[in-house]
């Protein structure tokens, strides 16, 4: 691209860049250009194959956007019909294929075969199905496939993250919730499933956040009050979701990734870019390869109740975390205590832990043990928050987390 000469280019480098801006997932980018005529008027959808069927890709994705957003909406309006939305989806499947390009004759066409052909050449992942009581479509094109073992305690197990990117719809919720929320990802027969847009902003935000004054001074404003709130409820309700915890190990963390680079010489851009790379690698580390690479170890074991298998995976995000403190979002949180498998899991790990506080307050620098242990959890260092997380866990059987 740095030396792209538009309409100029030689047919076999237009060709070459509509495959590539395919490969990357800009799929409209890459259609635009296969029917842009060159100086001869020919395009590159007309002469060579792969550029046409990438055409007749871009088109399908439009479609099939279009039909599935007016399903949502429908639905939204109580008026949805998901069998006359997945008839509608199998039709456009049908003219879509014919116009891959195929050698020879075309074969026959069936649901999982388009689904099977679209992911080999497209790099497309579909999942259609049923999401909290509504018929929805997740689909989006992988962008990174990673394989790695999983190690935790003696045990191991593979697994396979998958990140999409070009979505085309992340199901009814995240159509409704328009902005405000969204499916993270899924665990599967594709292994476990990221939707990456969902993630790619948050390092930015907390760049800023942690670097703009105003939004510093703001952030330390809302901690104290916060602080003060939680002291007063602790003193009757000891276990229970505390902000002003949530907040200080975050912005913690945050600070100590930042001060490292720094030490390292990092500075301007080269620092933010640094600091947000950093950032996302830890929580990926965590959430995907030790929370969900702990569900893996498991599936290995035996049968759990999805209670247990939520503590099991969110001791080892955090013993197993590259930085601990930036894993106890998903723990010390708003659902801490309620019925849900995750909320009960949550509420398991933090009376375990205040008993691990109390039977080392010794060894916890500053902590006042006539007070409220859990809103000072910010007093653990990473080393004893390791040892915490897997004190309580079944399959640490003594042995120390990792450093």
């Amino acid at each position: 691209l740095p030396a792209w000469r538009g309409r100029d280019e030689p047919a076999d480098r237009r060709a070459a860049l509509v495959r590539a801006l395919a490969d990357s997932r800009f799929f409209d980018a890459a259609a635009a250009l296969a029917l842009e005529p060159g100086p001869d008027g020919a395009t590159p959808a007309a002469g060579d194959p792969r550029a046409a069927e990438i055409v007749a890709y871009a088109g399908f994705l439009a479609e099939l956007e279009r039909a599935t957003d007016e399903y949502y909406r429908r639905t939204a309006l109580k008026q949805g019909n998901h069998r006359a939305w997945r008839r509608e989806v199998t039709e456009l499947g049908r003219a879509l294929w014919p116009r891959l390009a195929w050698e020879g004759t075309v074969p026959d066409y069936f649901d999982v075969r388009l689904i099977e052909e679209v992911d080999r050449r497209f790099g497309a992942v579909i999942n259609l199905g049923e999401t909290a009581g509504y018929e929805d479509l997740h689909m989006g094109h992988r962008v990174v496939d990673e394989r790695r073992t999983v190690s935790q305690y003696g045990r191991e197990a593979p697994v396979r993250f998958v990140s999409l990117d070009g979505i085309v719809s992340n199901g009814f919720q995240s159509w409704a919730w328009d902005g405000n929320a969204a499916h993270g990802g899924w665990q599967g027969r594709q292994g476990i499933v990221q939707v990456r847009p969902g993630y790619v902003g948050e390092p930015r935000r907390v760049w800023f956040d942690l670097t703009d004054p105003e939004a510093r001074r703001r952030g330390d404003v809302r901690i104290a009050a916060d602080s003060a709130a939680d002291a007063e409820r602790a003193r009757t309700t000891p276990v229970a979701f505390f902000p002003s915890v949530t907040g200080r190990m975050r912005r913690d963390a945050r600070q100590a990734l930042l001060d490292s680079l720094r030490t390292a010489g990092l500075d301007g851009a080269a620092l933010e870019a640094a600091f947000q790379h950093a950032l996302g690698e830890a929580v990926q580390e965590s959430s995907i390869f030790a929370h969900e690479g702990r569900h893996a170890i498991d599936a290995t074991l035996g049968r759990f109740s999805a209670e247990e298998l939520e503590f099991r995976a969110k001791l080892s995000e955090v013993a197993f975390a590259p930085r601990p403190r930036l894993a106890l979002d998903g723990i010390m949180s708003a659902i801490l205590g309620d019925r849900t498998p995750h909320g009960r899991a949550n509420e398991r790990i933090m009376r375990g832990v205040v008993e691990w506080m109390k039977a080392h307050a010794g060894e916890i620098a500053g902590l006042d043990a006539s007070a409220p242990l859990l809103p000072q959890l910010p007093r653990l260092s990473d080393e004893q928050l390791r040892r915490a997380f897997a004190s309580l866990d079944p399959l640490a059987g003594g042995t120390p987390p990792p450093p």
